[in-house]
């Protein structure tokens, strides 16, 4: 982790799981239905911590046996999207102090954009009822035409909308994928701590944010 000064952002993507909202107990409670649908066990919630943020098929691929055949693999996914898709937002919430933040950016006309391995159906939706249809320029999600993170092709892809460039981008996440992902394409990279990994993953960030406020005043202090 740095401590350089960062230069004012020209624009900041955020991660959605972990980091926009706690989305940990509606992935456990759906992943957990599809496994025992297909007679496999369930885990417990703390688990998934460490599953989530390499995209749906990762997570199914994390929560099965490891000889696991890609046929059952696959009926797992399905059912996971079955029951996820249709309702993404039971006990998710927004983490606490968020949506101001994100007003104030928006108010500031800073550019705001989301990105995540989540699938884009559930993300958009979960997004569209937590922080409302106006506030981010740009929402990505897993989609088939997009490489996953940490390929930085949907954090250029993002940008383009508006015809900008990493430099001066921060990028927001709470995992090592997400700092991989803004190390990738060129981004400042900044750790939030208040997610789903432990500190010793998030060491190669530029700088870590314990919660909304702390994150809240180091854009301020960069503006």
């Amino acid at each position: 982790m740095t401590q350089a000064p960062l230069p004012a952002p020209s624009a900041i993507i955020f991660d959605l799981d972990g980091t926009l909202a706690d989305t940990l107990a509606d992935l456990a409670e759906a992943m957990n239905r599809a496994l025992q649908f297909h007679g496999y066990p369930g885990a417990d919630i703390s688990a998934y911590r460490q599953r989530i943020g390499w995209g749906l098929r990762e997570l199914a691929r994390r929560s099965l046996p490891a000889d696991v055949h890609e046929q059952q693999l696959n009926a797992v996914i399905t059912a996971f999207q079955a029951i996820y898709f249709t309702e993404p937002v039971r006990k998710t919430a927004a983490y606490p102090g968020m949506p101001a933040l994100l007003e104030d950016l928006a108010q500031r006309h800073i550019p705001l954009f989301v990105h995540t391995n989540k699938p884009d159906a559930p993300a958009t939706v979960i997004i569209h009822r937590l922080f409302g249809s106006t506030l981010f320029r740009g929402v990505l999600g897993q989609r088939e035409d997009m490489e996953r993170k940490p390929s930085p092709q949907g954090v250029r892809f993002l940008l383009s909308l508006e015809n900008l460039s990493p430099s001066g981008c921060w990028y927001i996440g709470d995992s090592e994928v997400d700092i991989a992902t803004a190390h990738a394409a060129g981004c400042a990279s900044i750790a939030a701590a208040w997610g789903f990994r432990p500190a010793e993953f998030l060491k190669e960030a530029d700088y870590i944010c314990a919660d909304a406020s702390e994150l809240r005043e180091l854009i301020l202090s960069a503006l």
